[in-house]
């Protein structure tokens, strides 16, 4: 689920970091990966693809599935009886992970109204900055890439242009940097987006891919779909 006001321009409550945190507390991410994603995914807190420097395996941990704990905070937060979110219908495509977000939100106490937009109109509809939060799927790639692609102030995925002194420090030092200190400040700016919850991540995607016997297939890191050179005759 991505966080896109994280500065409470739309949902007030969303501006406060302790919400944010309830958020990700409130999701079951290893039965939602068995149920509602069929088992393709592996659970995580982070938005950077596992096969990058950027990822740090101990933040996968960061938050456990934790309702009460989630709305501890929000009451902490203000928010004791939760407070009302409308996010765009993605049912006609992800029917089962939009019902395990509105269900474990509802949880929570976060009451959901569902936005009955045409299928058609969800890409635009997010990129317009339309709505505080939504299911959505983006392909990750190399840290810079997910950077530039979703971080980043003026990122297409970052559609209510949020921005935070500590991100643009961290984005304007890697951009300098190369090597083991590039990875290090991408890994600190990987930390900093989860301690801050910038958003409530499920899962790393995983997809399948069937072939002949008479066809071999190559996986390729950072690539969402795989080249057409990577399909190749046996022997």
């Amino acid at each position: 689920m991505y966080i896109w006001d994280r500065e409470g321009k739309i949902v007030k409550a969303l501006g406060d970091v302790r919400v944010r945190q309830a958020l990700n507390y409130a999701f079951d991410r290893s039965t939602i990966v068995k149920t509602a994603k069929q088992g393709l995914g592996k659970a995580t807190t982070q938005i950077f693809n596992p096969g990058g420097s950027a990822f740090d395996s101990s933040l996968d941990s960061k938050y456990s599935y934790d309702p009460a704990k989630a709305k501890q905070l929000l009451a902490e937060a203000g928010y004791p009886n939760g407070f009302s979110v409308t996010v765009p219908d993605v049912s006609s495509v992800f029917p089962d992970q939009q019902a395990a977000m509105v269900q474990q939100l509802e949880d929570i106490g976060i009451k959901v109204k569902v936005d009955k937009i045409p299928v058609t109109q969800f890409i635009s509809a997010l990129i317009a900055g339309k709505y505080p939060l939504s299911y959505m799927t983006l392909a990750s790639f190399r840290p810079w890439d997910t950077i530039q692609i979703e971080v980043a102030k003026s990122a297409l995925w970052n559609p209510l242009h949020s921005s935070d002194p500590k991100v643009t420090d961290l984005i304007t030092k890697a951009q300098s940097a190369t090597g083991a200190a590039q990875d290090a400040l991408f890994k600190q700016l990987n930390t900093y987006l989860v301690d801050q919850a910038w958003n409530a991540p499920w899962d790393s995607v995983e997809n399948t891919y069937a072939t002949t016997k008479g066809v071999t297939f190559t996986p390729q890191t950072f690539a969402a779909v795989p080249p057409i050179y990577n399909f190749k005759p046996t022997g």
